[in-house]
């Protein structure tokens, strides 16, 4: 049975570039490590981030108007596993923060990590970060349920023959939550400050969704698109508070 303790764990994370912050609005951010010198390791290094966020990015839906971008934390072990995945700034729209969420957890696990001393000083556990910005800034609409993939755009990486990615984008393969969600940007929840545990934010069934999908992903190297679709279908016994959009 999966357990989600196994899947994702929740904590704030550490970043790898130096983040513009100080002590009140990121306390215990502040001395965040980074990766320092500029030899043919930390070289390694830098391309595996633009490759991450390369494929996070491509993941993401961008189609909500949000007041100002979000910024998520993580990290990365040595296998290419996700750990500790928390938000660091909110765009204040709770659908374009959904979005992103969903991106960042469904696009795991990445191709493992170079291996040498900077991944060593990090206990093996590199940190990484991910922006998304909006097509456009403007009021978020905060009356709308918010919807997410009912199969993952990180299939159109992992099986590039399954589907287009219309077809994935289309109203057809999406889900409504009726778990209401906080509104951004959280500030009032229980045990949280300004860095916070993603499972704050969307809820524990939300999480265990994309990580279910995750799990898929690691034991299926390769996937038909009935396969997809069936497995995907499945899931919608196993969510009660997800619905497809216009079911009843």
């Amino acid at each position: 049975m999966l357990k989600l303790s196994n899947l994702i764990s929740v904590s704030s994370a550490l970043v790898l570039t130096q983040l513009p912050m100080n002590a009140d609005t990121a306390p215990g951010l502040v001395n965040a490590l980074v990766i320092k010198s500029p030899d043919q390791g930390d070289f390694r290094y830098r391309k595996y981030e633009e490759g991450y966020r390369t494929k996070i990015l491509s993941n993401f839906e961008n189609n909500s108007v949000a007041p100002e971008g979000l910024t998520l934390l993580f990290k990365v072990d040595k296998f290419g596993a996700l750990h500790d995945a928390s938000v660091f700034d909110t765009s204040h729209n709770r659908q374009f923060d959904l979005g992103a969420i969903e991106a960042l957890l469904t696009s795991f696990p990445l191709q493992a990590p170079p291996t040498g001393d900077t991944l060593t000083g990090y206990n093996n556990l590199l940190p990484g970060r991910v922006d998304f910005k909006p097509k456009k800034i403007g009021k978020a609409e905060t009356n709308k349920p918010v919807q997410i993939h009912l199969i993952p755009l990180e299939v159109l990486n992992r099986y590039p023959e399954a589907f287009k990615r219309d077809e994935l984008e289309s109203p057809r393969n999406k889900l409504v939550s009726t778990i209401k969600l906080p509104l951004p940007p959280y500030a009032n929840l229980p045990g949280t400050s300004h860095d916070h545990a993603i499972e704050s934010v969307i809820g524990k069934e939300l999480v265990f969704y994309f990580a279910v999908w995750r799990d898929f992903f690691s034991k299926h190297k390769v996937a038909s698109r009935d396969e997809l679709i069936s497995y995907g279908n499945s899931l919608l016994d196993k969510f009660k508070n997800l619905k497809k959009v216009g079911a009843p």
